[in-house]
């Protein structure tokens, strides 16, 4: 009804969805629309990602019914990583990277992120830039020609060049993550990722009680990610303090 009602005007509308269909608990119902769903799959789990699918389904066919469709930009990402689903259910919800929720390597955060904008993005056009959450904002507020005071949102950046086709545009080199249940931080310098151990709680963190636990190459054994630990490697010791203490003038700036 929000898509329908909001394409009948003239104005711009957005539309921000955050279905909890994939979280625990797994509760699938038997149909929706007439479509089974309730052990339609080897797990619940699974069960839930075809509701995801048919919840994503409604909302493009009513945006093709209201002939809005073909200029509308479609974003689709998570917020965390995939939960440790079993590969005998023929399922790997965190893309073959390691670890899941929460946990500081790749599969605890890395996510896909999707943008459809038919009648601007090439379809099937894949880029390898670093993206995070927050460079949303910006994104949707240089496609609407709209703008933000520059001390907000400092750590978003635009990614409408890629969208128009600059594939190799890198909109940003580094990045800071943060785990979930478990203190660690996470430092991004381009492939290199620096993980970091506290010994308190993140509203208390303090550089004298943190100490450097990981240093992993991301381009490094691309079908092993995260398997070799650089971080009593001699040849490293210099990047490690390098990136450490980036990670402290950024975080106390």
């Amino acid at each position: 009804n929000f898509i329908t009602s909001s394409a009948a005007g003239e104005a711009p509308f957005m539309l921000y969805y955050c279905s909890p269909a994939v979280h625990l608990p797994h509760t699938p119902p038997s149909s929706i629309d007439g479509n089974p769903i309730a052990g339609t799959t080897p797990s619940d789990h699974l069960d839930m990602n075809r509701v995801l699918d048919l919840e994503v389904k409604k909302i493009v066919d009513a945006l093709k019914t209201a002939g809005v469709y073909e200029n509308t930009l479609i974003i689709f990402t998570s917020d965390n990583g995939g939960l440790g689903i079993s590969d005998v259910q023929g399922h790997r919800s965190s893309g073959g990277f390691r670890g899941t929720k929460n946990l500081p390597y790749e599969g605890g955060h890395r996510v896909p992120f999707i943008a459809v904008w038919p009648s601007v993005i090439p379809a099937n056009t894949t880029i390898d830039a670093m993206v995070n959450g927050s460079d949303i904002l910006a994104t949707i507020a240089e496609v609407m020609g709209s703008s933000f005071p520059a001390d907000q949102a400092k750590d978003s950046h635009s990614l409408f060049p890629i969208f128009l086709g600059d594939i190799d545009y890198e909109p940003r080199i580094e990045m800071m993550q943060q785990g979930g249940s478990d203190p660690k931080i996470m430092f991004r310098d381009g492939p290199w990722k620096l993980i970091m151990q506290s010994s308190v709680g993140h509203n208390d963190l303090v550089k004298a009680d943190t100490s450097a636990v990981a240093l992993f190459n991301l381009d490094d054994n691309p079908n092993e990610t995260e398997s070799s630990n650089f971080i009593n490697d001699p040849a490293y010791a210099s990047r490690v303090i390098t990136m450490y203490d980036r990670y402290w003038e950024i975080r106390e700036a």
